[in-house]
């Protein structure tokens, strides 16, 4: 079992030392993540659940060290034929109490960087005292080793819901009347994030607009997309004019302004999975970029067109592969678009809300191509290239 005051965990002057380049203090850190739980401990058997493991992988047993003697480690089956890797690229695990509930939740961070903006992220979130979602409460966090690797692992409490990525499957899946009720729960739910991101770019923005030096690292990745086309050949008959689609995708890439209007506090990879919806309240998950655009003060200077963009995009390769049709797709794009706006969210910066998009739009087409075949049809590719296509050539 994970508990602070476990003598397995590092010492207090270690993680001092790992935590000094955090805006606010290491103490501050550790006391406003742990709170009362430094003396907490899981007074039950547990069973732990991890995917992507390998046979060498020493993580597992390094894990299993930590925990009661029947605690044991299984493959996790999930949405994306097992991947479940997060997009930071932490590791997932599940833990289960005596009746086979899911308790609480294991991440363990590769990177400590990823591991600390983490921990930074949600302690700025709760800070901030958010009326219209919430994060998971941190119930324990430490490095590990597991042979020469030093690990961040971060235990975090169960939240309720069902993330947007499952509904829309849950809709994909349905037929007949049992569907509509379906669809309108993920409108619902949409417009719940569509409220979380409006509140975070309120509570997080500024008054004043800023250089941007913040796009620059998701503009070169998607020019970086752009250069590497010719390199997918499953997507070579696909296109309409693969050459005129890069030299105008360079042009959106490029109109976006150097100063952002509405700088503010950004989520930073809004995409369907970080979004837990429930009958209650709204989950936001998955923080490791926030930090990102968080100045040394803790103000925001990111851009929110990030989020929106992100969102709006991840909704339509979300629908098309679960077999939404592109008419649903579409309509439940522009409705989170419209319930961001009611919300009041920032004003729609159109440059960068197509530059965002375009963006993770190329980041899914890339990410589908490199999959076998038989997991990602040339149909739903086809898809994909209509979608960064529609984005340039709309513009």
């Amino acid at each position: 079992m994970i508990s602070v005051n476990q003598t397995q965990s590092p010492s207090s002057d270690s993680l001092v030392r790992f935590f000094t380049d955090l805006r606010s203090s290491s103490e501050e850190t550790l006391e406003k993540l742990s709170g009362d739980a430094k003396s907490c401990s899981l007074h039950y058997p547990i069973q732990m659940e991890v995917g992507r493991c390998s046979s060498r992988d020493e993580l597992p047993s390094v894990l299993q060290g930590l925990a009661p003697n029947d605690f044991t480690v299984k493959p996790l089956e999930g949405l994306n034929n097992g991947d479940h890797r997060a997009f930071s690229g932490a590791r997932l695990f599940r833990l289960f109490d005596s009746t086979n509930s899911c308790s609480s939740l294991m991440k363990a961070y590769g990177k400590l960087d990823e591991f600390a903006r983490e921990i930074e992220g949600m302690t700025w979130v709760k800070e901030q005292h958010f009326k219209h979602f919430v994060i998971p409460e941190a119930l324990d966090f430490r490095l590990v080793k597991s042979g020469d690797k030093e690990w961040g692992v971060l235990l975090i409490a169960a939240l309720p819901g069902a993330s947007v990525e499952e509904l829309i499957l849950d809709v994909g899946r349905s037929s007949g009347a049992g569907r509509i009720p379906r669809y309108v729960r993920l409108e619902e739910a949409i417009s719940g994030v569509a409220t979380t991101l409006a509140e975070l770019h309120e509570v997080g923005r500024r008054e004043r607009a800023l250089p941007d030096d913040y796009n620059g690292r998701f503009l070169r990745s998607g020019k970086n997309m752009l250069e590497c086309l010719n390199e997918i050949p499953r997507t070579t008959s696909l296109w309409l004019d693969r050459e005129h689609f890069v030299r105008k995708g360079y042009d959106v890439l490029n109109r976006v302004s150097e100063v952002i209007k509405y700088p503010t506090a950004v989520h930073g990879d809004a995409n369907t999975g970080n979004f837990l919806v429930s009958d209650s309240f709204t989950s936001l998950i998955d923080l490791t970029h926030l930090s990102f655009s968080l100045d040394e003060k803790g103000c925001g200077r990111g851009d929110p067109m990030r989020d929106v963009g992100n969102f709006y995009q991840k909704i339509r390769h979300s629908a098309a592969r679960s077999g939404l049709s592109s008419c649903e797709g579409v309509e439940l794009s522009e409705h989170f678009l419209r319930s961001y706006r009611a919300a009041g969210g920032r004003e729609i910066d159109n440059a960068s809300f197509a530059a965002h998009r375009l963006r993770t739009g190329l980041g899914e087409l890339f990410r589908a191509a490199e999959r076998p075949d038989e997991s990602i049809p040339d149909a739903l590719l086809y898809t994909y290239v209509q979608g960064v296509e529609e984005i340039v050539f709309e513009g």
